[in-house]
């Protein structure tokens, strides 16, 4: 779930929240990665740890895949970014 449409990057004067919410209760620990599509720039999204709220802030606007990995096999999502 995204808290604010548009999610913007650069973030300024507000920070981009997005709510992880697992299909399977026993899914255990989220950790989450993400790169912008294209190219290979990567970022670390290291604060998450668990389901729940978080703040997925990039560096540049663009398309971004974030893989989500937990038990069982990862998933992706691409997440659009808007320039402030």
């Amino acid at each position: 779930m995204l808290f604010g449409y548009p999610l913007q990057a650069p973030p300024l004067n507000t920070a981009n929240k997005i709510l992880w919410v697992p299909n399977d209760l026993s899914a255990g620990k989220l950790t989450v990665d993400a790169h912008l599509v294209g190219i290979s720039e990567t970022v670390d999204i290291s604060g998450i740890s668990k389901f729940g709220p978080s703040y997925d802030d990039v560096p540049k606007p663009g398309c971004w895949r974030f893989t989500l990995h937990w038990k069982g096999q990862p998933e992706t999502v691409d997440i659009v970014y808007r320039e402030q």
